[in-house]
């Protein structure tokens, strides 16, 4: 279908699971397709452009995302706000000229849940995830993880998992970074600044054994404006495993070990 030029949505999923596949989506005064309410939309193969808002919202809902093409939307490609898990694949998406080209995530995850790797030059946005406790957050690799300011964190009481290989590595990185999933913002060749974004965050409650960033790529982190100076790993009275990383451009340290006990070995920090 050609799917246009409504005065609100072009789809609308309230505690909705359709598939939407093959379909244009453009043109429409708010968002290109809204999910909410615990939708399990299944999105495959569409073209979503030029949408007042971002080209795919959704929120409490656990969707099926793949092979899309998201291109001038005013605001994200796609946004998954006040997410609890994150289970179905989210790979082969891409687009530009959005305001954002990417993949706005934010929630208190309560369920185990999984970035998938797969997505083109569309890397995800953290905006505030929270990993409870006894649950894991998986980021398969390669994969880009971009943070947008000074605030954004990622808490981990449970189990954070990034895990990658030489040459296949796990970024997390600045908005402003083009070296790594391109020009995300949208505001031509930049780069990022110590201070863009805050902290990866290991609580007293995390799972010590489970916990790893290994042949990860973390910079520009570490804000430390106000009452703020974590830096930009804070172990917690934590131990996870922090191997074979580069750890660099923190506006404060590259990592903070409050009365914790982590292994740190073969990095370059």
């Amino acid at each position: 279908n050609e799917i246009s030029h409504s005065a609100k949505y072009g789809i609308n999923c309230n505690a909705a699971s359709p598939l939407i596949d093959n379909n244009v989506i453009s043109n429409n005064s708010y968002y290109g397709i809204y999910c909410a309410y615990n939708s399990g939309a299944t999105v495959s193969n569409n073209i979503i452009s030029d949408n007042s808002l971002s080209g795919l919202y959704a929120s409490a809902s656990n969707l099926t995302i793949t092979d899309n093409t998201f291109n001038n939307n005013s605001s994200y490609g796609i946004e998954l706000m006040n997410c609890s898990s994150i289970t179905r694949s989210i790979t082969g998406n891409s687009g530009s000229g959005n305001n954002y080209n990417g993949i706005r995530v934010n929630g208190s995850l309560t369920a185990n849940s999984t970035l998938p790797t797969g997505n083109i030059d569309f890397p995800y946005i953290a905006n505030n995830i929270d990993i409870n406790s006894g649950i894991t957050l998986t980021i398969e690799a390669p994969n880009v993880v971009k943070f947008s300011n000074g605030n954004e964190v990622i808490e981990v009481y449970g189990t954070l998992i990034a895990d990658a290989t030489d040459g296949s590595e796990i970024i997390f990185t600045s908005l402003q970074d083009d070296d790594y999933g391109g020009d995300t913002n949208n505001d031509g060749l930049s780069s990022g600044t110590p201070g863009d974004w805050h902290v990866i965050w290991f609580k007293e409650q995390s799972d010590d054994a489970s916990c790893i960033l290994d042949h990860c790529i973390i910079k520009y982190g570490g804000y430390a404006g106000g009452t703020s100076d974590y830096g930009m790993i804070y172990c917690e009275q934590s131990s996870p495993t922090i191997t074979n990383n580069e750890i660099s451009h923190s506006a404060k340290y590259g990592i903070n070990c409050n009365a914790a006990s982590p292994l740190i070995d073969n990095n370059v920090i």
